[in-house]
C-alpha cells in the first residue's frame, strides 16, 4: 500500500511532467471558479440566520415574529429636542417627509401619533390627571381667548396689556408660568439661541423637560444586495440634516446597527486582505529568500482562493458576517503548504537535483506532512459544521475544504509554477533563524518543564474568570450612530427597547399578565386591554363640562403668518409696557413681570433677528398644541372593537391570540440584568420570548458548539496522528504544546480584559487545527525527516530543523499577518478575533519552538537512562 508521501509525489510526478497543460487546467479552473464566485456568491447580512432554526427558543422567536410581521426589518428613527413640542412637529413633519418617498419605504409610523390615539388622548389620561388638567385649562381661559384669535406675539402682547391693566384688582399669579416662560425665550433669543416656549407644558402645568419622539420606518429590504437598507437610510440621513437647528435626530433599530456593522466589517476586511496579502509577501520575500519563489508562492495562494470561492458559491451560496471573514484566513492558511514545499525544493536544489526531481523529492519527504497537516487543519475547521451556530458552520465547510484545495493548488500548480520558471537553487544553505531557541530548550528540557507546569498552573488558575459576553450589540463598533443611540434609550427609563412577549389565548390575558406583574425584574406589562381605558364615562363628563366652561373652539386655530420685522418691534414694545405695568403686582406675578422686563430690554437691544425668533418661538408650538387639545375635547366612548388595525395588528395575532409584553426594571445592557430578567420571565410564563432571551440562548449555544467543536477536533486530530504517526510519544509530543497554547491564549484573554464573544469563540478550535501543523512538521523532522537519500539535512537536535525550523517560522508569521490583521478592523467582533488568533499562534509558534523540543529531549533521555 502506497503511503501519503508516495501518493502526493505522483501527483506532483504528473505536474511536474507536464507542467504547461497543469497550468492551463489550472487556469480554465480559475476562471470558471471566480466567475462562478462572481455571479452566484452573496451575502446574507440577517444575523438571525446564524443560529439553526430547528432549535425550540429559536421556532418560538419565529413564531413571535410571524406572528407580528410589522415589528421586524425596521429603522427607529429618534427625534431630540428642547422641548416636547418642537419634538412633536419636527417628528411629524420627518414623518411625512419620509413617507413621500415610498419607492424606498413601505410604511411610516409615529409611535403615539396616530390620529386615534391622538383624538382619545385625554381619555387615557387617569381621572385625577384629567381634573387637574381641567382646572388648569378653566385658569388660562383668558390666555386661551386671546391667542385663538390670531396666534402670535401681538396678542400675547394684548393679554399682558389687559393683565396689567386689572393688576391692582385681579390675582394676576396664574400668568407666572407664561411670563417665566416668555423671559426664558426672550433670553435665548438675545443671545442667539433657538428654543420653541412649550405651550404643551404651560397648557399642562408641567416643567417642560426634553422632548423625545420617534419615527418607525419600515424600509424595502433586499437581502441579496451587501447593504439591503442603504438607499432608505441614506434618504432618511438626508431628510434628518434638514431639521431645524438645535434638534437632533439620530437612526438606530437592528436593521440600522446591522447595516452599520456590515460597514465596518466589510470595509475593516477589505483593508484586512490588502494589508494581509501586503504583509504575507513581504514574509515570504524574507523567508523563501528569493523574490522569483515568492511570487510564484503568491500565484498559488490566489489560484487556491478562488477556486475555494467557487466552492463557497457553490456549497453554501451565501456568506454570513462571520464567514465573510475566509477570504483573510485563507490569506494566512493557503499559503502555509506552499512555503514548506518551496523551502524544502530550494534545499533539494542546493544539493544538486534539477527542477523535476528536487520537487518530486520534496514531496517524497514532506507530503505526508502535508497532508496529515491539511487533514488536521481542516478537521479544526469541519469541527463547526455539525454544531447549531450556523454562522461559523458554513465558515467551516468553506474554509475547512479551502484547506484541501490549498493543498491541492500547492501540489499541482505551485510544482508546475516552479518548473516553468526554473528558480534558482540558493546561493548559501537556508537556516533556521530560530535554531538556538530549540538547541537552549534540549539543553536544558527539566528547566522547560518545569517552567511550563508552573505557567500551565496559573493559566489554570484564571479559567474560571474567563467569560462570554452574549451581547451582539458589544460586538458593534460603539462610535457608530446606531449602537450610541440604542445604547442611550437602553439608559432611559421611560423607554424599553428591549422587552419579552407571551402569546397567549385571550381567555389567559389577565393571568398571564397577573404572573409577569409578581416578578420582581418587570417593570410593566402591556396588552391591548391598555388601548381600552377606564373611567370613560367620568372622563367624557369632564371632557363636556371643560368645552362648556371654556366656550372657545381650539380646533379652530390656524398659524399666524410670520411678523415682519417693524411689527415684531412693535409687539415687543407693547409687551414690555406690559410687563412693566405688571411689575406693581403683588407676590409672584410682580417678579415673574420685572423678570420678563428685563429680558425684553436685552432682546431689543439685540437686533431685528433676535427679536423676529421670539416672535417666531414663542408662539410656533401653540397652533398645534391648541389644535390637538381642541381635537381631544372632544372624544367619545370605545371599546376593544373600534380600536383600529394600527394599533390591533402590533397587539393581536391573526390565529386570535395575543401578545402580552413585559418590560424590564433593569438597564439590560448590563449582561448579569439582562439575564435575571430572561430567567425570571421564563420561569413565571414558559415559552415567553424575545430579543434578551435570543442574546441569551444564542450564547448558550455558542459556547456549546464551542466546547463540542474543540473537543470533535481535538478527538479527531489525535485519532488521524495516532494512525499517521503510529506511534503514542510522538502524537502526545504534537498535541501537548497545543493544548499548552489554548490554556496560555486563556490565561491571556482574562489578564487583557477580552472576554469570548460570538466573533473570536472559533479561536481555540482554530488554534487546535492550525498550531497541529507545526508540530506534525517538526516531530516528521525529529524522526529524521528526509527519505529522499543523501540530500537530507536532518535535525541533529530538536528544534535545529534547518529548512523544517525555517519553514515553521515563515509559515506561522504568514499566519499571524493574515489573522493579526483582522486586529486592526474597527468592527470590535472581528478585531477581538484577530487579536485572539494573534495571540494565540504566536503562543503555539513558540511552544513548538521550545516546548516540544524540551519534551522530546527529556523522553529521550528518560529512555536512554532506562
Amino acid at each position: 500500500m502506497r503511503g501519503p508521501g508516495e501518493l502526493t509525489a505522483g501527483l506532483v510526478g504528473a505536474a511536474v511532467r507536464a507542467p504547461w497543460l497543469t497550468l492551463a487546467l489550472a487556469l480554465v479552473m480559475t476562471i470558471v471558479a471566480g466567475r462562478h464566485a462572481a455571479m452566484h456568491l452573496g451575502i446574507d447580512t440577517d444575523t438571525a440566520d446564524m443560529i439553526s432554526d430547528r432549535l425550540e427558543w429559536r421556532r418560538q422567536y419565529n413564531a413571535l415574529q410571524a406572528a407580528f410581521p410589522h415589528d421586524s426589518g425596521t429603522l427607529l428613527v429618534v427625534v431630540d429636542a428642547s422641548t416636547p413640542d418642537l419634538a412633536d412637529d419636527v417628528a411629524a413633519r420627518l414623518a411625512e417627509r419620509i413617507a413621500a418617498r415610498d419607492d424606498l419605504v413601505e410604511w411610516v409610523e409615529r409611535p403615539g401619533g396616530d390620529p386615534f390615539l391622538e383624538r382619545n388622548a385625554l381619555l387615557y389620561l387617569d381621572l385625577p390627571e384629567l381634573e387637574q388638567l381641567a382646572d388648569r385649562l378653566i385658569e388660562m381661559q383668558p390666555v386661551l381667548g386671546r391667542v385663538v384669535a390670531g396666534p402670535d406675539l401681538a396678542a400675547l402682547a394684548g393679554l399682558l396689556e389687559d393683565a396689567a391693566g386689572s393688576a391692582a384688582t385681579v390675582d394676576a399669579d396664574g400668568l407666572v408660568p407664561l411670563l417665566d416662560a416668555l423671559a426664558a425665550t426672550a433670553r435665548r433669543a438675545a443671545h442667539g439661541e433657538r428654543r420653541w416656549l412649550s405651550w404643551q407644558g404651560l397648557l399642562a402645568g408641567d416643567t417642560p423637560q426634553q422632548g423625545r419622539r420617534f419615527v418607525v420606518v419600515k424600509p424595502r429590504l433586499d437581502y441579496g444586495d451587501l447593504l439591503p437598507a442603504g438607499p432608505a437610510l441614506a434618504a432618511v440621513r438626508a431628510l434628518a440634516r434638514e431639521v431645524p437647528a438645535g434638534v437632533r435626530v439620530r437612526i438606530t433599530g437592528g436593521t440600522a446597527m446591522e447595516h452599520e456593522e456590515l460597514e465596518t466589517v466589510s470595509a475593516g476586511m477589505g483593508t484586512a486582505a490588502l494589508l494581509a496579502a501586503t504583509l504575507v509577501a513581504v514574509v515570504l520575500v524574507w523567508g523563501l529568500g528569493s523574490v522569483r519563489l515568492a511570487v510564484v508562492s503568491l500565484v498559488t495562494l490566489v489560484v487556491g482562493l478562488t477556486w475555494t470561492a467557487g466552492f463557497a458559491a457553490a456549497a453554501v451560496g451565501r456568506l454570513n458576517l462571520i464567514s465573510i471573514a475566509f477570504a483573510v484566513l485563507y490569506i494566512g492558511l493557503g499559503v502555509d503548504y506552499a512555503i514548506h514545499f518551496a523551502l524544502r525544493h530550494r534545499e533539494l536544489l542546493a544539493d544538486g537535483r534539477d527542477q523535476r526531481a528536487a520537487a518530486i523529492a520534496a514531496t517524497r519527504d514532506i507530503g505526508g506532512s502535508l497532508a496529515l497537516c491539511a487533514l488536521t487543519t481542516g478537521v479544526g475547521f469541519y469541527a463547526f459544521v455539525p454544531t447549531a451556530f450556523a454562522g461559523v458552520s458554513e465558515l467551516g465547510i468553506i474554509s475547512g475544504t479551502g484547506v484541501l484545495i490549498s493543498l491541492l493548488a500547492s501540489l499541482t500548480v505551485l510544482p508546475a509554477l516552479l518548473v516553468v520558471m526554473q528558480v534558482a537553487a540558493p546561493r548559501r544553505p537556508v537556516g533556521n533563524p530560530v535554531a538556538g531557541l530549540g538547541r537552549w530548550a534540549t539543553r536544558r528540557p527539566r528547566w522547560v518543564v518545569a517552567a511550563v507546569v508552573v505557567v500551565g498552573l496559573l493559566s489554570g488558575s484564571v479559567l474560571p474568570s474567563a467569560r462570554f459576553d452574549d451581547n451582539p450589540v458589544a460586538l458593534r463598533d460603539p462610535g457608530a450612530e446606531s449602537v450610541a443611540t440604542f445604547r442611550d434609550l437602553l439608559a432611559d427609563p421611560d423607554v424599553h427597547p428591549w422587552s419579552l412577549s407571551a402569546l397567549v389565548a385571550p381567555d389567559a390575558v389577565d393571568a398571564t399578565r397577573a404572573r409577569l406583574e409578581a416578578v420582581p425584574e418587570v417593570a410593566e406589562t402591556r396588552t391591548l386591554d391598555d388601548f381600552v381605558p377606564a373611567d370613560q364615562a367620568a372622563k367624557l363628563a369632564v371632557l363636556t363640562d371643560l368645552d362648556l366652561v371654556l366656550g372657545i373652539d381650539l380646533g379652530a386655530v390656524r398659524p399666524a403668518p410670520a411678523l415682519p420685522a417693524t411689527d415684531a418691534r412693535a409687539a415687543l414694545a407693547r409687551m414690555s409696557e406690559a410687563s412693566r405695568g405688571l411689575s406693581s403686582a403683588t407676590g409672584e406675578a410682580g417678579d415673574a413681570a420685572r423678570r420678563l422686563d428685563a429680558a425684553l430690554t436685552v432682546l431689543g437691544d439685540a437686533g431685528d433677528a433676535a427679536v423676529e425668533a421670539f416672535a417666531s418661538d414663542a408662539v410656533a408650538a401653540l397652533p398645534r398644541q391648541l389644535g390637538r387639545l381642541g381635537l381631544a375635547m372632544h372624544a367619545q366612548a370605545f371599546t376593544a372593537r373600534d380600536l383600529p388595525e394600527t394599533i390591533t395588528r402590533e397587539w393581536r395575532a391573526a390565529d386570535g391570540r395575543l401578545r402580552v409584553e413585559a418590560s424590564p426594571r433593569d438597564d439590560l445592557d448590563a449582561v448579569d440584568a439582562r439575564d435575571r430578567f430572561v430567567r425570571a420571565v421564563t420561569e413565571a410564563v414558559p415559552g415567553a420570548t424575545g430579543t434578551p432571551l435570543v442574546y441569551l440562548e444564542s450564547g448558550r449555544v455558542v459556547v456549546e458548539s464551542f466546547v463540542q467543536a474543540f473537543a470533535s477536533a481535538l478527538a479527531a486530530i489525535v485519532v488521524l496522528l495516532l494512525v499517521s504517526l503510529r506511534s503514542v510519544r510522538e502524537t502526545v509530543l504534537t498535541v501537548s504544546p497545543l493544548l499548552l497554547a489554548g490554556l496560555l491564549t486563556i490565561g491571556a484573554m482574562v489578564l487583557l480584559g477580552v472576554d469570548f464573544n460570538f466573533a473570536n469563540v472559533i479561536a481555540l478550535p482554530l488554534l487546535l487545527g492550525i498550531g497541529v501543523d507545526n508540530g506534525v512538521h517538526m516531530v516528521h523532522r525529529l524522526r529524521g525527516g528526509a527519505t529522499s537519500g543523501g540530500g537530507a539535512r536532518p535535525a541533529t537536535a530538536a528544534g535545529d530543523g534547518g529548512v523544517t525550523g525555517r519553514a515553521i517560522v515563515v509559515s506561522a508569521l504568514t499566519t499571524i499577518c493574515g489573522f493579526g490583521n483582522l486586529a486592526l478592523s474597527p468592527h470590535p467582533g472581528t478585531a477581538s478575533m484577530g487579536i485572539v488568533l494573534s495571540i494565540g499562534l504566536a503562543l503555539a509558534l513558540a511552544c513548538t519552538l521550545v516546548v516540544l523540543p524540551a519534551l522530546h529531549a527529556a523522553w529521550r533521555g528518560r529512555t536512554e537512562e532506562q
